[in-house]
């Protein structure tokens, strides 16, 4: 819970640097994952976030984007 508390209140900017879908085995199932790369604009560290089909599709390489105070996910800056 701790670590839910501490990102929903962390805020931050950043650029998508890189896009990727791959397949994770989970209990003999393969499942497809899609992963945004940001990095972020205060310290340049690469970060990699795995989102649903539908938010890995509003997105492009070279997107800014912002996560907000409050809120969970980022969105387009």
């Amino acid at each position: 819970i701790y670590l839910i508390y501490r990102s929903r209140n962390s805020s931050w900017k950043g650029e998508v640097v890189g896009m990727e879908i791959g397949d994770e085995e989970i209990s003999n199932a393969s499942v497809r994952e899609y992963r945004i790369k940001i990095k972020r604009d205060n310290n340049g560290k690469i970060r990699v976030h795995t989102v649903s089909e539908k938010t890995y599709s509003k997105f492009e390489v070279g997107d800014k984007v912002i996560k907000n105070s409050g809120k969970m996910g980022f969105v387009k800056a």
